[in-house]
């Protein structure tokens, strides 16, 4: 399974997910258009809902 991120009306691969202890996740971070890092948090985003799941 890989992890797709819907931000700003694009979706994104995520390179990497750092959970909380609750099983949500806490933050995530993602190359954007331009290749530029991304690291995004959960108190600023609701990123359950942003981040959909796809098999490989």
């Amino acid at each position: 399974m890989r992890a797709i991120i819907d931000f700003k009306g694009k979706q994104y691969p995520v390179l990497n997910i750092w959970w909380n202890e609750d099983g949500s996740i806490a933050n995530l971070s993602f190359d954007d258009e331009n290749g530029d890092l991304q690291t995004i948090f959960n108190h600023n985003y609701d990123l359950e809902n942003m981040v959909s799941w796809e098999e490989c």
